[in-house]
């Protein structure tokens, strides 16, 4: 597979982990994104899994967006179209 050079991939269980990397500290962290977020709260998954949740979350956001956009307006503004 593509990502089997990458440290977060384990090949014998075919799971994704969180990617860490040491800082000038020395103290090991997350690398701040999404998909590493996602690892850390729901585990240690497939990619398939992993692109089906954050597709998840992606339309949800765009839905939440748009009920902002559309019904929390009129609170802000006189005139929403």
């Amino acid at each position: 597979m593509w990502f089997a050079f990458f440290r977060s991939y384990d090949a014998e269980t075919g799971l994704l982990h969180p990617s860490t990397f040491v800082d000038k500290h020395g103290v090991k962290r997350d690398n701040l994104t999404l998909i590493c977020l996602a690892l850390r709260l729901f585990g240690p998954m497939r990619e398939q899994q992993l692109t089906r949740l954050l597709l998840g979350f992606q339309i949800l956001c765009g839905v939440l967006a748009l009920f902002i956009r559309y019904r929390l307006a009129a609170l802000v503004y006189e005139v929403v179209n």
